[in-house]
């Protein structure tokens, strides 16, 4: 206790062998052993010494320290119990008994105090207590004195270190644990934390070596074998790592933290399916692990298990409503699993809870595009990426905003970055080739839909992009394949059913294109360009009528400010169609200072087919296209 012990090999051979009843031979010799570690043989010698005297408090006590040790806390309460009501004044049975209470103990802490206020043990017990209670400015008061007045005793080092580690203060708890190491060189436990806190600071040789030379004194402690695994881990050194939590777990299965740090290690390592036991495992141990609740959800999440990531995730803010981590998490979830505006409230409340993460900002910034709030949108994909840069879904979406809101220029940009650190993305690939193809990059538009399908052979949206593409350049036969392959994939997408007409109108079938526009009309009756499609479909056959009624509710819809090219060169088609001259040479002016890009060469196709249609100027639509062209 003081760091005088006198070697056990001389108590040992101080006092008769077994079959003694002296009692004071009996509880040193008891003394000895549990000190060794031998707490079988102690507690042998303890109850032949209480057979011998029941009422003697020494060897009660001492039975009460070998109790404990072996884990035994109610038998060890019950001695200190008999111990206090024969000597209702023994500090040290009051200080130990303390300990056991727990919270309830520091009536017994004060009491051993009182009674012996100038006794370093009381008042290092004390100390642990307020430490264990969280009360570290308490615990640092008493341990401070305990230290003073015993300067050469290991234990009260020890506690005040883990009280300035509670606190942050590594190097202060560092100094003390030098202190007690040096006092106690074979303190394994004393060893180990100053292994961690090594670990903390970032000194992971250091660490290593402490944890190392702690292990040799106890080689089967899974709790110092755990830690230094955790020091592989930081080292960046994940099998050697997963091989010390193995050991660990092999020697105390249900030790929660190291289970834990298994299954972070094999989610760090992409191998969900070894992490996802050591969580249920966890979960099965501790309910209400918050750590593990968070990470398996975000593993189900990753596996498209929607509804068993949801759980774990509305679980984890039941129990942490507070928690800017848990809201983050749920938010994550609650997008993906096509909830963006219950996501949206999460995100908002763990950034006002302090998680202004990148991953976070981008997940909100998520949620806006989803919603429709392109703007918003893109303030948040910039915010999260002055955070970070290498992310490259972030770049992607952020492009997917920029395309949605008509800046295909700008979204290449995005779709570049996002490719270079994400190739394997195919939706990258399919909206960059959209973009190029808006843009009149017909090569590169048609490259980047060969290199989506080849990493997603049933995206539709390649498809069909392919096929506008493909119609442009006159390559019908090919476009008809694509979109026939794209309503083979999305039955239901208005715009593929619009396009597979679109093509078939200027390819020479007026009568597929008129069944295919009705189809898209049907589906979506606001659909400008699909009307003004349907508009000339139906000059062709001579239902002028229609062509009108089409050309009015076209011109309603696309006639929005600012004109954007689309909506500028449908118009153009639209006046043109409906014989407004003055109208079309107005668009066809505005029309000089936009780009030869895709919008601009479709208007050209649709005013050939236009030039054929019974009853319409020809010379002068033929005009147009010549000026357009």
């Amino acid at each position: 206790m003081t760091g005088h012990e006198t070697p056990a090999e001389e108590i040992l051979a101080a006092f008769p062998e077994p079959g003694t009843t002296d009692v004071v031979a009996l509880v040193v010799r008891a003394g000895v052993h549990r000190d060794a570690g031998r707490h079988a043989d102690a507690l042998r010698d303890l109850d032949r010494a209480i057979d011998v005297e029941p009422d003697n408090t020494w060897a009660l006590a001492t039975r009460a320290a070998a109790l404990r040790a072996l884990g035994r806390d109610a038998d060890a309460l019950r001695d200190l119990d008999r111990v206090l009501a024969l000597d209702p004044d023994d500090a040290w049975a009051l200080s130990e008994r303390g300990e056991l209470r727990a919270e309830n103990g520091d009536s017994d802490h004060d009491r051993a105090v009182a009674l012996h206020p100038r006794s370093a043990w009381a008042l290092a017990h004390r100390g642990a207590g307020h430490r264990r209670a969280g009360r570290d400015a308490d615990a640092l008061a008493d341990l401070d004195a305990a230290v003073s007045l015993a300067a050469d005793w290991h234990w009260p080092y020890g506690e005040r270190a883990r009280a300035h580690h509670a606190r942050g203060r590594h190097e202060d708890a560092l100094r003390d644990l030098d202190d007690a190491v040096r006092i106690k060189p074979d303190d394994a436990l004393n060893m180990a934390l100053r292994g961690q806190v090594h670990r903390e600071l970032g000194r992971h040789a250091d660490a290593l070596a402490d944890l190392d030379r702690a292990l040799a004194r106890t080689p089967g402690d899974a709790g110092i074998v755990g830690g230094r695994g955790r020091t592989w881990n930081a080292l960046g050194r994940p099998d050697r790592a997963l091989a010390d939590f193995d050991h660990a777990l092999r020697l105390a299965p249900d030790l929660v933290w190291v289970r834990y740090e298994r299954a972070a290690t094999h989610v760090r390592a992409e191998r969900d399916d070894a992490a996802l036991p050591d969580y249920d495992h966890v979960l099965r141990l501790d309910p209400d692990h918050l750590a593990s609740l968070l990470d398996r959800g975000s593993v189900h999440l990753r596996r498209g298990r929607f509804a068993a990531a949801l759980a774990d995730h509305e679980r984890a803010v039941r129990l942490a409503p507070a928690s800017a981590q848990a809201r983050a998490r749920r938010g994550e979830t609650l997008l993906l699993a096509g909830r963006p505006d219950d996501a949206l409230a999460d995100l908002d409340r763990a950034i006002d809870l302090g998680d202004a993460s990148d991953a976070t900002l981008a997940c909100r910034a998520e949620a806006c595009r989803l919603l429709g709030r392109h703007e918003e949108a893109l303030r948040d994909f910039d915010r999260a990426l002055a955070l970070r840069d290498d992310v490259g879904w972030v770049h992607g979406a952020r492009g997917l905003a920029l395309w949605e809101t008509r800046r295909p220029a700008e979204a290449v940009a995005g779709f570049d970055r996002c490719i270079a650190l994400n190739p394997t993305l195919y939706w990258a690939f399919g909206v960059r080739g959209e973009c190029r193809r808006l843009l009149g990059d017909d090569e590169g538009s048609l490259t980047d839909f060969g290199r989506a399908l080849e990493l997603n052979a049933e995206y539709p949206f390649a498809f069909g992009s392919r096929g506008q593409a493909r119609t442009v350049l006159g390559r019908f036969p090919d476009a008809l394949a694509d979109f026939e392959r794209a309503r083979e994939l999305d039955p239901d997408a208005a715009w593929i059913i619009r396009e597979h007409g679109r093509c078939r109108l200027v390819a020479g079938d007026p009568g597929g294109s008129l069944a295919d526009l009705d189809a898209a009309v049907g589906l979506l009756p606001d659909y400008g360009e699909a009307l003004v499609d349907r508009a000339l479909a139906r000059l062709l056959f001579g239902d002028r009528p229609g062509a009108a009624a089409d050309l009015t509710a076209a011109a309603a819809l696309l006639d929005t400010t600012p004109l954007d090219d689309v909506a500028a060169f449908n118009l153009l088609v639209v006046h043109a169609a409906a014989g407004d001259r003055a109208a079309a040479e107005r668009l066809l002016d505005d029309a000089a200072g936009r780009p030869v890009h895709a919008p601009r060469r479709r208007a050209v196709q649709s005013l050939r087919v236009l030039a054929t249609a019974p009853g319409v100027d020809e010379p002068w639509i033929t005009s147009l296209i010549v000026r357009l062209a």
